[in-house]
């Protein structure tokens, strides 16, 4: 119930819009947050969460007073747990539900499935009470600053970073800055698409200084009285003056919202994220976190509470194996419908073996690389009596502050998939660690700023300096080449077959065993997928060669067994990837976009060689798995539309593609896009060689 007394916080904790949209966005919904949907509402949300948290980690020392001084962030802990409240303890929550209801649209089939979710949402805040996950830091971070002395956001702070950022890519050469897409691994996860932060930090004076403020983003609405204006989908629970958005100081919070309060004295964040209606919300943060995390929980910098379950050093292998049975029970809808489509339990049967090659690995080196710096690699051979299966070996991942950042199997960047180890090599697992100094130079730091919105992959895309792109991508690749031939030389397997007795087998080939003297090595030294004896009889002038195939890679048989005489039916493979998905990468020089009306965009490019291509467009404000999907594509140089294929990768994700032939090294296109909010992402345009279906 409002009150009359202006001087009453009630009135000062509001919900209000952003500002107005002068473009028809009709009901769309926030398309980011589609992102994290797809990797799983809980596990994007730990991996996003304990990420932010490791990154506002207090720092030990003071560098300006250290030249040697390393980067050490103090321990941090946090939890998530489960807190039901009244509803009638929610901020401004009538005016709140009439917002949510001027997104319903006319009662047309069309429409079911918008006006079901506006119905859920109402449902939810219409309950007696409502079901919130609280996430909070309680040890070792230093809060989310950022509020000037009249109590307004300063610009690209954290607080700004996180609210008001929606998808612009603003990095530069020299700022760590965020996407603005983090935010929706918290509201992904909440029925009401909202999160609301109390946050405890130093201000600007060293003073204490705390800040209420909330977010939501919902859906666009039409504006009463207005035509082809529409209500901003971003709303803000704040202090709203002058069309600024004010965060609310502790000490001004009406006493029945003082659950929003932190209970801790110390500094640090506490996430409320409104309305949880999936039950499974713990184990997919378990998973998610020992799976992205678990170096950081080994050097006993991260303790993490979810629900019941303690995640720290002495914990981690207890909960791991008790995980590792639990999942075995899961089938395949189970495990899709609480951890995403993702391959998390992949990653996650990976955990122990990296955690060895981390304590104890069986090779390790320090390479230079250009521009990062140093760059640990830590290599572990699996003994043959471990259980990870062959496909699930052979991977590569680069960790910062002990965070698994980049799984190299699925990077774009630093692509180390293992049919990049092309030769028969051992089941293995290694880590990349650039080097962490001073502050702003180490390897770390430089990596930190190509990361894309998700924590998942490196960009150099990511920031708007051209010289600063290129500079980036030849660094990247300098570690991604020299990481492949440390670890091929080291994990090759030598193809001992020179050393066979041949005799036994003479009489089904013509071939005779070479006398001594005779340099018989050169006939093994030879591309070991496909190895050629040569035919030698002592009359021969002529040498016939016959094909052995290859070893097989899997571990213990070191050679083929006999065929099955009674064989099965054949073992259905996966799909075939279609040659124009995806062939050999096209480096584009430069390129430009125009934003158009009605969700058009203009590309103009520069590309390094002409002749058949296919052209994919993404985002990297975004995560890859969600690609922009083109309706049509126009080449405006000649006014031929061009040809767009589909393809459904093993993820069941649709990505569409443009073939067409380049006769000039300038392209110019026209494309349509499926429904993007152009104006709050970035697009990059991918070229392949395109071959012959």
């Amino acid at each position: 119930m409002r009150t009359n007394n202006k001087e009453n916080i009630d009135n000062r904790l509001e919900w209000k819009y952003g500002r107005d949209k002068d473009e028809q966005f009709g009901a769309q919904g926030n398309v980011a947050m589609q992102t994290f949907d797809a990797k799983g509402r809980y596990t994007s949300l730990a991996r996003e969460s304990v990420q932010n948290t490791i990154d506002a980690a207090i720092i030990k020392g003071n560098p300006a007073e250290n030249l040697s001084w390393q980067e050490e962030s103090v321990p941090v802990e946090m939890s998530f747990e489960i807190i039901n409240i009244s509803t009638s303890e929610l901020p401004d929550i009538e005016n709140h539900k009439k917002m949510f209801k001027k997104c319903s649209l006319p009662d047309i089939p069309e429409n079911e499935t918008i006006n079901e979710k506006v119905q859920n949402t109402l449902s939810c805040l219409e309950a007696d009470e409502i079901k919130i996950l609280k996430i909070n830091e309680e040890k070792g971070t230093k809060g989310m600053g950022g509020v000037k002395n009249d109590n307004s956001i300063t610009e690209h702070s954290d607080l700004h970073s996180f609210f008001f950022a929606h998808g612009k890519n603003s990095k530069t050469a020299g700022n760590l800055g965020s996407h603005g897409t983090g935010k929706n691994a918290y509201l992904g996860p909440s029925a009401a698409a909202t999160v609301i932060v109390n946050t405890k930090y130093k201000n600007a004076l060293g003073v204490d200084q705390t800040s209420t403020i909330g977010h939501t983003s919902y859906m666009t609405a039409p504006k009463d009285g207005e035509e082809l204006t529409y209500l901003n989908n971003f709303w803000y629970l704040s202090n709203k003056k002058d069309d600024k958005f004010y965060p609310v100081s502790n000490k001004d919070i009406n006493s029945r919202y003082s659950w929003l309060k932190r209970t801790q004295e110390n500094y640090g964040t506490t996430f409320f994220i409104l309305g949880i209606q999936d039950d499974h919300w713990e184990e997919a943060a378990i998973v998610a976190t020992m799976s992205s995390f678990f170096l950081f929980i080994l050097e006993k910098k991260l303790k993490v509470r979810i629900g019941s379950t303690v995640i720290d050093h002495g914990t981690i292998e207890s909960v791991l194996k008790e995980y590792e049975e639990k999942l075995k029970n899961y089938t395949e809808k189970e495990i899709q419908d609480k951890f995403g489509k993702e391959q998390i339990l992949d990653e996650f049967k990976r955990i122990k073996y990296f955690m060895k090659c981390y304590n104890s690995p069986t090779y390790e080196t320090t390479l230079s690389v250009a521009t990062i710096g140093n760059c640990k690699i830590r290599l572990y051979l699996l003994e043959d009596d471990e259980d990870l299966d062959p496909k699930q070996a052979k991977h590569v991942v680069m960790i910062r502050k002990g965070f698994v950042m980049c799984r190299c199997h699925k990077s774009r960047t630093i692509t180390l998939s293992s049919n990049v180890f092309k030769t028969k090599t051992k089941r293995f697992v290694a880590i990349i660690e650039p080097n962490s100094s001073r502050s702003g130079y180490g390897g770390q730091e430089y990596i930190r700023k190509f990361e894309d919105a998700s924590h998942s992959d490196i960009d150099p895309l990511i920031v708007n300096d051209p010289s600063e792109q290129e500079k980036a991508a030849k660094a990247f690749e300098d570690l991604r080449v020299q990481v492949r031939n440390w670890i091929t030389e080291k994990v090759k397997v030598h193809d001992d077959r020179s050393d066979l007795d041949m005799m036994h087998i003479a009489h089904l080939i013509p071939i005779e065993i070479e006398e001594e003297g005779d340099d018989s090595s050169k006939l093994y030294n030879q591309d070991p997928e496909i190895q050629k004896l040569g035919k030698k009889t002592k009359k021969a002038k002529k040498k016939t060669p016959i094909t052995i195939n290859p070893l097989p890679d899997v571990p213990g048989d070191e050679y083929p067994e006999p065929d099955d005489p009674n064989p099965g039916p054949p073992f259905p493979g996966p799909k075939p990837r279609p040659p124009w998905a995806g062939g050999v990468k096209i480096n584009v020089s430069s390129f430009k976009f125009l934003k158009r009306p009605k969700n058009r965009v203009n590309i103009n490019f520069q590309v390094e060689k002409i002749g058949p291509m296919s052209l994919t467009l993404d985002s990297p404000g975004m995560d890859s798995l969600l690609p922009i999907k083109i309706l049509k594509c126009l080449n405006k140089s000649n006014s031929k539309e061009y040809s767009i294929k589909k393809f459904v990768d093993k993820k069941d994700v649709e990505h569409s593609f443009i073939l067409f032939e380049a006769k000039d090294k300038v392209l110019d296109f026209e494309l349509e896009i499926q429904y993007f909010d152009i104006e709050n992402i970035s697009i990059v345009p991918t070229l392949f060689e395109q071959a012959e279906n």
